[in-house]
């Protein structure tokens, strides 16, 4: 992989560097640039465009599960992988849809981190992981703004902070909320804690 560029995008450095430390031990000629939030990370995207962003889901500044399909239509030969603590069952589908190339879960073995960056590195840009194949979710009724709702509640945000990180009217999240709610047959976030639990 000579001459290749990585894009490592989370918030949490000691994340930053476990996977830098990884990535150069197995593949010392690829180039790891870093950025801890969207603002950094669209920096570094008009610095030089990498061959792989290796994107969190919740960075400093804001929520970045709204922004792929800007990054997509921003930077369509971009190749994305989602790296989360996100439950794959509740969120993989959904993730997948919005247009990334691939997701894992922050568990996943160092094995399998390797291998899925080397596949998509090496892989054509239009390419992407097939959802899985779980059995029947609640959550595959969701739209993709709602799971990114559900996500960041489940976060412990509220309302209003959700709608200043997603740059929505605090009414719009507040109709997303009910909508999810609806849908779920939920009445609190308890609630949907607990049907992730279930089903995660």
């Amino acid at each position: 992989m000579n001459g290749k560029d990585i894009l490592i995008a989370d918030d949490h450095v000691i994340v930053r560097r476990g996977l830098q430390f990884l990535l150069r031990e197995h593949y010392p000629e690829v180039t790891i640039r870093e950025a801890a939030s969207m603002t950094e990370l669209l920096r570094e995207l008009s610095k030089i465009q990498p061959d792989l962003l290796i994107l969190d889901l919740q960075l400093a500044d804001r929520n970045s599960f709204g922004s792929i399909g800007q990054l997509r239509l921003m930077y369509p030969d971009l190749r994305i992988l989602v790296f989360s603590m996100t439950s794959a069952r509740v969120f993989k589908e959904t993730i997948l849809r919005s247009g990334v190339n691939g997701f894992l879960n922050k568990q996943c073995s160092d094995n399998e981190l390797l291998e899925t960056v080397k596949r998509l590195m090496n892989a054509p840009v239009s390419s992407s992981d097939q959802a899985p194949a779980f059995s029947a979710s609640p959550f595959s009724a969701l739209s993709t703004r709602e799971i990114n709702i559900m996500h960041e509640l489940l976060t412990g945000r509220s309302a209003k902070e959700i709608a200043l990180r997603l740059d929505l009217e605090a009414t719009t999240v507040a109709t997303y909320k009910r909508r999810l709610y609806d849908k779920l047959g939920a009445t609190s976030v308890l609630d949907l804690q607990r049907m992730v639990n279930e089903h995660g």
